[in-house]
């Protein structure tokens, strides 16, 4: 049988530069018109080189990893109108094959679907569902960058659920509830823990004028920690799978939104108040001022893009510390270039700052820290549109993480691939 990685190096050498975006989206426009159905089914291969797959430091005692990987993906999205109301759903399945790190193909599932019912002229239900099952990125769970890809498998799965009243266009009210699972296979020396969440999202629109909406939101959540299956070896995790910490958070705020055209500004500042409590809880709690700013330009030109600020706050799972906060910028820039080629710049920033000093008296190099982490991630893609569905991209990123009194954080690694897609997207 000829393996996902000498098919990929037979498709480079056929087509010379191969490249692709993700092949499935659960909401799509376009695509293969099936009564009140609409399908849009999307293939792609792809092969990729990363410098230290594992973000190793030079410091950390371990020899750096770098490896190639081929993937193949396939995947189906679907948007239906029915009678009471719209219905999407999409399904993605892709088979990962390095060269020499695993033994065996990587295999990561998802699925999403949606359902947006409206009820009678003024009130809306929406209903959604996620699921992700196998080896993929770390930042599917842990937004903030703490995790380190092991390549470990795990599953993901959120559930929500909105009730909302409709007012001459904009939200009167809504009420959200949201229930988040996550948890790595057994005997995983995974570095980070499970937990599972549930939270309530309450809203009031306070009004809407030439310059925007205004809306009043309220949330509390409370989620649990669980020690990972293969971890178990200090005084927070003394046996594996125990929930060893609580976490309770509760936010108000307000939310500016302003629509010119296709542009769109939202200002979001928020108080959050997160405390921790259980045998793992082993440093302190925060309370303060979180919150997002966001620009998005997409006017039809050759050039559109967003630029997204967010403060937020993370539980860690780094000595002595219960959370971090970590201040993000984000930067997207498309630009259409002559006939059929594009270009996407992106670029992300991350300053993380954790809450607590870490006491360990017999470790002179640890006792004292206060652990401040700045990560660095940027991606060029090159696109190119063959036909009317079919693409091919080139791309180049790369990651660098400063970790200050704390080098044995610190990597850096370069990603290049190319890839080879068809669908509608």
């Amino acid at each position: 049988m000829v393996s996902c990685w000498r098919l990929g190096m037979i498709g480079a050498s056929a087509l010379g530069l191969l490249a692709g975006a993700s092949p499935v989206r659960a909401a799509e426009t376009e695509g293969l018109r099936v009564g009140r159905w609409t399908l849009a089914p999307g293939v792609e291969l792809s092969f990729e080189r990363d410098s230290n797959l594992f973000r190793r430091s030079e410091l950390g005692g371990l020899p750096l990893v770098s490896d190639d990987a081929a993937q193949w993906q396939v995947g189906l999205g679907a948007q239906g109108a029915l009678s009471w109301g719209r219905v999407e759903f999409g399904v993605q399945s892709s088979w990962t094959d390095y060269r020499t790190t695993f033994a065996e193909v990587l295999n990561v599932k998802r699925a999403a679907f949606a359902i947006d019912a409206p009820s009678g002229a003024f009130y809306r239900t929406k209903v959604g569902a996620s699921l992700i099952e196998g080896v993929a990125e770390t930042q599917e769970f842990d937004a903030g960058g703490e995790a380190i890809f092991r390549g470990a498998a795990y599953t993901l799965a959120h559930l929500e659920a909105e009730i909302s009243k409709q007012w001459e266009g904009w939200r009167a009210f809504w009420s959200r509830l949201q229930h988040t699972r996550f948890r790595f296979e057994s005997d995983v020396a995974a570095g980070f823990f499970d937990y599972e969440q549930r939270g309530l999202e309450l809203g009031a629109g306070l009004g809407q004028g030439a310059l925007g909406s205004l809306a009043l939101v309220a949330a509390a959540a409370r989620a649990d920690h669980f020690c990972p299956s293969g971890q178990a070896d200090d005084d927070r995790c003394p046996q594996p799978g125990a929930a060893f910490r609580d976490e309770e958070r509760a936010r108000i705020g307000v939310v500016f939104e302003r629509r010119v055209g296709r542009r769109r500004y939202e200002i979001a500042p928020a108080w959050e108040t997160v405390r921790f409590s259980g045998t793992g809880d082993v440093g302190g709690d925060f309370g303060g001022l979180v919150g997002t700013l966001a620009y998005a330009d997409d006017a039809g030109g050759p050039i559109s893009g967003s630029v997204r600020v967010s403060r937020q706050v993370f539980p860690s799972f780094f000595l002595g510390n219960n959370f971090f906060v970590s201040n993000q910028l984000g930067l997207l820039l498309e630009y259409e270039l002559q006939g059929p080629l594009s270009l996407e710049l992106e670029g992300k920033l991350y300053r993380n700052h954790y809450g607590d000093v870490v006491r360990a008296p017999l470790n002179p190099l640890l006792d004292g820290l206060r652990r401040k982490d700045r990560l660095a991630i940027g991606r060029a893609t090159v696109i190119v549109s063959l036909r009317k569905r079919l693409q091919v991209r080139l791309w180049v990123s790369r990651e660098e993480r400063e970790s200050k009194r704390f080098p044995v954080a610190d990597y850096g690694a370069t990603i290049a691939g190319t890839a080879v897609s068809w669908g509608w997207r």
